[in-house]
């Protein structure tokens, strides 16, 4: 990971940032214009990819980048239990789900966790992921849901490629999605941690 000077929110304590990405599907020029375009901007702290296609995110390797990676539901290694399908990670305090789909699959395997119900049951603050190729971002359950859209050249759903970025602060998670090519931010929130 290239280091980088700690980031000071308003409450004055440690942030860190990541840049989330999902549904390359090849594309690894798009992904390569993703990773230049923010950090030409911005450090960067971690990379999440969130499958299709696993392998994509090697690209990361070429930039000195730490990540990390699921596979789509439709890659071979979704069948494979030494490859984690969903990873529960914590982020200055925060329980992120990393997930392809915000909800069980058919080709889930025994043991995974259900998405649906660790929201539900609030054992997760945020829910990153993909497979829809709609970026969005939303609150569920008092669960922040993030869905950075698709890094394709095109998509039949109409959506240009996006990819997120998350400013995380142990009391607010700022969110923006991104529109690759011409910076443009096309939806944003912040998302502060409720006091139990």
């Amino acid at each position: 990971m290239q280091p980088r000077a700690p980031i000071h929110g308003a409450e004055g304590v440690r942030a860190a940032k990541a840049v989330v990405v999902s549904d390359t599907h090849g594309n690894l020029e798009g992904l390569r214009a993703a990773v230049r375009e923010i950090t030409s901007k911005e450090g960067i702290d971690l990379f999440i990819h969130l499958g299709d296609n696993y392998e994509d995110a090697e690209v990361l390797d070429e930039f000195g980048y730490s990540y990390l990676r699921v596979p789509g539901v439709f890659h071979d290694l979704y069948a494979d239990a030494t490859v984690p399908n969903r990873l529960v990670e914590e982020l200055e305090g925060w329980k992120f789900l990393i997930t392809h789909t915000h909800e069980s699959h058919p080709h889930d395997l025994a043991g995974d966790p259900a998405p649906e119900k660790l929201v539900a049951s609030g054992k997760v603050d945020v829910v990153l992921f993909g497979h829809l190729h709609v970026p969005s971002i939303e609150v569920r359950n008092r669960v922040l849901m993030v869905n950075p859209g698709h890094l394709k050249e095109s998509d039949k759903r109409g959506f240009a490629p996006t990819y997120a970025v998350l400013d995380v602060a142990r009391e607010r998670i700022d969110v923006r999605i991104i529109e690759l090519g011409s910076g443009e931010v096309v939806e944003k929130a912040v998302f502060k941690r409720v006091k139990e």
